[in-house]
């Protein structure tokens, strides 16, 4: 069963008839997944959704999330904080809603006992796509319009742009659409016992 849980808002609200962004959370089956929303024409649009693992799923995704709370922050902010496992890592997120400008600003950890095959957020993008560079993308929200989402990560992040999470070459990204897109720790990683620790911003632009 999914069950609605609370959402955090970003940038100007309904009343403003302008844009602005909000991520929603829900359960689904044993975790929190999350999706991400446009306030555009007096209604919300889902821009892309966090992709989740399973109880079989060592490394997933996306940061397995059992536990989350909506807090106050200071200049009338909102921060989400969550936390939970998979096997024996721990997981921890805060996502900050910034009230002036249309953004999201995530920062997220995990604690590992034994090396990692993967760590990162994946995303799937909730229509037609297209690649604009390196870390921006133009999603489609009607036959007349679409949105430009501008990803920034931290240095220890490497950025993937995908089609049915398959990797497009330098030829292709630009020629094909995209529908996931997936932010990975690098390669480089500390051995096991360690923490790793990695931020990124979602923005309308």
């Amino acid at each position: 069963m999914n069950v609605s849980q609370d959402v955090l808002p970003a940038g100007p609200q309904e009343d403003s008839q302008q844009s602005g962004l909000r991520v929603e959370f829900e359960w689904i089956k044993d975790r929190f997944a999350h999706r991400v929303l446009a306030f555009v024409d007096d209604s919300w649009v889902p821009l892309m959704q966090s992709v989740e693992g399973d109880d079989e799923n060592l490394w997933p995704p996306s940061p397995a999330l059992q536990q989350l709370s909506i807090e106050p922050m200071p200049n009338d902010k909102r921060a989400a904080l969550a936390v939970g496992m998979s096997g024996r890592s721990h997981y921890s997120i805060s996502v900050d809603a910034d009230q002036i400008t249309p953004s999201l600003n995530y920062d997220v950890a995990c604690r590992y006992t034994e090396q990692p095959e993967f760590i990162g957020s994946s995303y799937r993008l909730l229509g037609e796509a297209k690649h604009i560079d390196e870390s921006s993308v133009a999603l489609k929200i009607d036959e007349q319009r679409q949105l430009q989402i501008k990803f920034t990560a931290s240095d220890e992040l490497q950025m993937a742009m995908l089609l049915n999470e398959e990797p497009l070459n330098q030829k292709t990204v630009n020629q094909k659409p995209i529908n996931y897109v997936r932010l990975q720790i690098r390669a480089a990683i500390a051995p096991a016992p360690a923490t790793v620790r990695w931020q990124f911003q979602i923005e309308l632009v």
